[in-house]
């Protein structure tokens, strides 16, 4: 059921763009809780199995049940349908759900020639639709399934784990056979990375490098023979790297030439052959002023350039089409939402890989691109995109005659795909950094709070700290303000939008909760809603970035940081909206907070590591409370907080062990109170209401290589 079709009569369906029209306007909903409802309409009136819903939404992902809980709530808060006396969804104990309400489809009287609509909402046209076209493949079926015809179902396409190893399996490229795979490594000690190769369906692994310098984006050449790779030079970023090769069997490799091209780690660009094997193509490191695409002779000679780059543009994630007459790359330039912003170009190629000019650009998205590869048929090409989210694989048509398209199958966090001539299939890292919330106390070992598989960061506890507001990506795509029981349980979402919305605050009663929204444009400014969602209201306008709010103690305003006055300072809006006012100047103020009287604000002068002062409300020169608080990052810029006691920071030092400290503003005491060790930090303090529940960040990553089988 993918047309549109009606709940009652009020809500209107249409699932290809994921929108309900109802009484209260148009909603977005997430595609997956899209395709639960469209599975419970499928089914109307009968109890739909959980693992039926996990199947047609989760399909190819591991899933807790509260995904599907939350579905359920979405839907239910939509319809705004009450689970005790339900007349949409129907709860069925250890059985499933229902969906109870009439199942209308506004096209099928039209669609189905002589339809009988009933009286009785339940077999209503969806069902007379759904039986007319049953006739039609019925009759179909008996001419295909006739004596003596064989028919050959495509294969559906299935994901395989190809490593799930210790560390980080980056960069997959397949043997020309598609039998085996060469990846790039950090190893068990994930202290380098080196060149791997393994049979696909084994879980032996071979290496094939050595060298103490970070070896990776390998490139398997057309007859087998050999691995051309990346050596990075330095672990620095943009220092360069020089291509080597090397056989599959291992053994002493050699430098190809002296041609510098983009390194940076395990992110470094991609390398291609030419399908005659007698060419590497490579993207010029970009320190240099022609950044673009060239290809070095494997025989020997001097490199020659297919595309030019004029700083501050430069080329990237080349790929030969399998008949060599096209060249794909990424042609970036600039930054958009700090990431460069890339699309996917396309160059028609003469004799000897002599390009003819003009290129062709098929995408306009303007996101960070690291990968290409081209389908099997050649019609298309594969690549990945990361804008305000996670990397995801897209497919676009190598003519530019149709939009790109999301390959939803591969899921969020994949990157890096590569294909071969000889098989239908798709290799991809996923790579999936996380971010977690842990309670931590003295004389007691971290205790996780929020954790998935996505990012959760970023709490902070209501007044009475019964609730945790928390920013998250695990709705998916973008970062969105998240509710949970304090102990982590019940989360649900908040927010819907384009995002990231993150930075979440509560108000002094609890009603409310600031966040900062990002605009299309990149640059932020401060909103408010109430603590279940609704009413969204957005305070501050200006073009710059209006970051971090928090509020004062009164709830009667929001303090914010802004670039607006040139230079970050310290500002403030009306709770309910109207004219900001400056609180610093010179740049002298970030993340503001109120001491908890609400005499004074305290906040770090610099964005890192700097003095934490404090500045009277009534009047009056600030006052330096500490030398230097650690700012580790900008995660709402939570590196202190304030608690009934005193305010909590973590004081500046070296080392992989951060203490935690709570000094008395009144006194000038000053004391450590807990310390955590890597891969647990600061940045993103939150202190509980009674004192008792000091929460951290721990961070994680996590790459592993991913076989899309049965990939057209």
């Amino acid at each position: 059921m993918q047309d549109t079709f009606r709940i009652g009569d009020a809500y209107h369906i249409d699932p290809s763009l994921n929108r309900v029209t109802g009484p209260n306007g148009i909603t977005r909903l997430e595609p997956k809780v899209m395709q639960v409802l469209v599975c419970l309409a499928a089914q109307a009136g009968q109890v739909v199995s959980k693992d039926r819903l996990f199947r047609a939404a989760w399909a190819d992902t591991a899933v807790t049940d509260d995904v599907l809980t939350r579905a359920i709530s979405e839907l239910r808060r939509l319809f705004d349908d009450d689970p005790k006396q339900p007349w949409v969804i129907e709860t069925i104990p250890k059985g499933g759900y229902r969906l109870i309400a009439p199942v209308n489809d506004p096209q099928a009287a039209e669609s189905v020639p002589n339809a009988v609509v009933t009286a009785d909402p339940r077999p209503n046209r969806v069902l007379v639709a759904t039986l007319s076209s049953a006739v039609v493949i019925a009759v179909t079926a008996g001419w295909f399934f006739r004596p003596g015809r064989e028919v050959k179902t495509p294969a559906s396409p299935q994901l395989v784990l190809l490593t799930m190893l210790r560390g980080l399996e980056t960069c997959p490229t397949f043997s020309p056979d598609g039998t085996q795979i060469a990846f790039s490594w950090n190893g068990e000690k994930e202290d380098n990375f080196d060149i791997y190769v393994k049979f696909v369906g084994s879980s032996e692994v071979r290496r094939v490098t050595t060298d103490p310098a970070a070896d990776v984006s390998p490139a398997w050449s057309p007859d087998g023979r050999q691995i051309a790779f990346v050596r990075a030079r330095s672990a620095l970023p943009d220092s360069g790297g020089t291509i080597q090769l090397v056989s599959p069997l291992g053994g002493a490799d050699r430098k190809l030439s002296d041609f510098r091209v983009n390194a940076d780690g395990p992110d470094s660009t991609p390398i291609a052959w030419s399908p005659d094997g007698r060419w590497v193509a490579a993207s010029r490191d970009i320190a240099n002023a022609d950044a673009g695409i060239s290809v070095i002779p494997v025989s020997g000679g001097t490199p020659r350039a297919l595309t030019h780059a004029t700083a501050p543009a430069w080329h990237s994630g080349v790929a030969f089409s399998p008949d060599g007459r096209r060249l794909a790359y990424a042609s970036c330039g600039g930054m958009k939402t700090d990431l460069p912003a890339c699309d996917v170009y396309v160059v028609d190629l003469g004799s000897d890989f002599v390009p003819v000019p003009p290129p062709r650009r098929l995408t306009n998205q303007g996101m960070a691109i690291h990968g290409l590869a081209w389908t099997r048929d050649g019609s298309s090409i594969v690549y990945d995109t990361a804008g305000r989210g996670p990397y995801y694989l897209w497919r676009v048509m190598a003519d530019g005659a149709h939009e790109p398209e999301r390959i939803e199958v591969a899921g969020f966090g994949s990157s890096r795909p590569a294909t071969v001539l000889s098989r239908d299939r798709l290799a991809f890292q996923r790579r999936l950094p996380t971010l977690g919330v842990y309670r931590v106390w003295p004389g007691h070992m971290p205790e996780p709070v929020l954790v998935s598989p996505a990012f959760d960061f970023e709490p902070d506890f209501s007044p009475d700290g019964q609730r945790l507001a928390f920013s998250s990506r695990r709705s998916g795509d973008a970062v969105e303000i998240w509710l949970a029981s304090a102990d982590g349980s019940n989360p649900q979402q908040l927010t819907h939008g384009a995002g990231p919305r993150r930075a979440p605050a509560w108000s002094p009663d609890g009603r409310r909760i600031a966040f900062e929204s990002m605009r299309a444009d990149g640059h932020y400014d401060v909103w408010v809603m109430y603590s279940d969602g609704s009413a969204l209201r957005q305070l501050t306008t200006d073009p710059g970035d209006d970051k971090a709010p928090t509020w004062s103690r009164d709830g009667k305003r929001i303090y914010f940081s802004s670039d607006r006055g040139g230079g970050r300072d310290i500002w403030w809006v009306p709770a309910g909206g109207g004219p900001v006012a400056r609180v610093t100047h010179g740049g002298s103020g970030v993340i503001a907070r109120e001491v908890f009287d609400g005499s004074a604000i305290v906040y770090q002068t610099a964005e890192g590591d700097s003095p934490l002062v404090m500045l009277p409300l009534s009047g009056g020169p600030a006052r330096q409370l500490v030398e230097c608080v650690r700012y580790m990052g900008y995660i709402a810029g939570k590196g202190l907080a304030i608690g009934a006691a005193g305010i909590y920071y973590g004081p500046c030092g070296s080392g992989p062990q951060s203490s935690i400290h709570l000094i008395d503003p009144a006194t000038g005491r000053d004391r450590e109170v807990g310390s955590v060790s890597d891969p647990f930090f600061l940045s993103g303090l939150a202190i509980s209401p009674d004192g008792n529940s000091i929460l951290v960040h721990r961070g994680a990553e996590t790459s592993d290589l991913v076989l899309l089988e049965n990939f057209r």
